[in-house]
């Protein structure tokens, strides 16, 4: 099945979990991937770009429900260490 994004929302700050939001209808489909840059473009209308960037020193970006606001996933990125995925 697809993972909807509808309203779901992306944050490098837990104090504001609806610093940008996923298009409306955006879904993820099975076996597939989705790339968003984290980047402070916020380019509309080509692929998807956050009014943040992420730290290069390392940061996390979280990602929320968007019906509760709840954390649903954290991305944590580190220079030392890589990527690290954890569910919330």
């Amino acid at each position: 099945d697809a993972a909807d994004l509808s309203g779901c929302t992306l944050s490098d700050t837990e104090d504001t979990p609806l610093k940008w939001a996923f298009p409306a209808g955006l879904s993820i489909p099975a076996n597939q991937f989705l790339i968003v840059w984290c980047d402070d473009a916020n380019l509309e209308g080509f692929d998807l770009h956050t009014n943040f960037k992420l730290s290069a020193s390392g940061e996390s970006v979280v990602l929320y429900n968007s019906a509760t606001s709840s954390p649903v996933a954290e991305l944590a990125i580190q220079p030392e260490s890589g990527m690290q995925i954890r569910q919330k």
